[in-house]
Parts: structure tokens; sequence; C-alpha cells
């Protein structure tokens, strides 16, 4: 018979990668924020471990309290810094992952509450991988306008994400 301790290590060394692996595809961290979640996510699961049903799935449970723990620090990140980052944007977008759709299909209606003209640039970068130089030719305005544009369109829509 395992204790609790060597039971839940064997656990955490089983989905370990599959909990870091997950939480990089759903939300877009960056590896230093990653490991943060899942060591928080590793703590809370150990802490919990008592009322753990042993019947059910680790897995899921662990999943939960990473899923949890993950949009805690989205909340945290978005006091300080856009929610939606543009590597988060495309890849949430271009993501083929069935688990995404709910982000994605939120994504595609914060973009409908967006203007015309900011819907229009992030389309052209990120949707039809049009460069800042490609989409300022064609709106027949300067660069730095257009990287304005799209920067206030991504926190704008950042926003109204977050709200969703």
């Amino acid at each position: 018979m395992f204790t609790k301790e060597k039971q839940f290590e064997r656990l955490m060394q089983e989905h370990n990668k599959a909990l870091h692996n997950y939480l990089i595809s759903r939300f877009g961290f960056d590896l230093n924020t990653v490991e943060d979640v899942v060591q928080e996510s590793f703590v809370k699961a150990y802490l919990n471990f008592e009322s753990f049903d042993q019947s059910k799935s680790f897995k899921a449970w662990l999943f939960a309290i990473g899923i949890n723990t993950a949009r805690s620090f989205k909340r945290k990140s978005f006091e300080s810094l856009d929610a939606l980052s543009e590597v988060q944007l495309l890849g949430f977008y271009k993501q083929e992952n069935p688990e995404l759709v709910y982000e994605r299909l939120g994504i595609i209606k914060a973009l409908s509450l967006l203007k015309e003209e900011e819907r229009f640039v992030l389309e052209q970068l990120y949707f039809k991988d049009y460069s800042v130089e490609q989409i300022a030719r064609q709106l027949k305005m300067p660069v730095n306008s257009v990287k304005l544009r799209i920067s206030r369109a991504i926190k704008k829509l950042s926003a109204e994400f977050m709200a969703h």
C-alpha cells in the first residue's frame, strides 16, 4: 500500500507533462507561467488529495484544478496586461483542438462587437496573415497608424473577451 505522499508523487509524475501541455494549448501561457500554474495546481491537489474520490479519474480532477488555477492567473494578469496576447489570438483562432471551440467562439463573438475598422485590421493580420505593411498599403495609412489601430483593437478585444 502506498502512502499518500508516494501515491500523489506517482500520479503527479504520470500527469505533469499532460497538464503542462494542455494548459499551454488551451491558455497560450509562456513556459514560465505554465510552470507556475502547474506547480500551484499540484499544491492545491495535494492539499485536497484526501477529499479526492478514488473511484473517479485523477486526471480529470487534476485538470479541473489546473483550469481553475489558470483562469485565476488570467484574471490576475488581466489587471496589468492585455488578457489576450497576439500569440493567443492567433493560436486560439487557428487551433484545431476541439476543446478550444468555446474560446474560439468567444473570440468570434468579441470580434463582432468591435468597430468595422478594428475588426478589419485584426482579421487581415491574424486570419489572412497580411503583414502590417500590407495592411497599411491597403488602407493607405502610415505603418505606425496601423500598428496603433491593431494595438487598440487587441486591447478592446481583450476587454470584450474577458467580459463574456
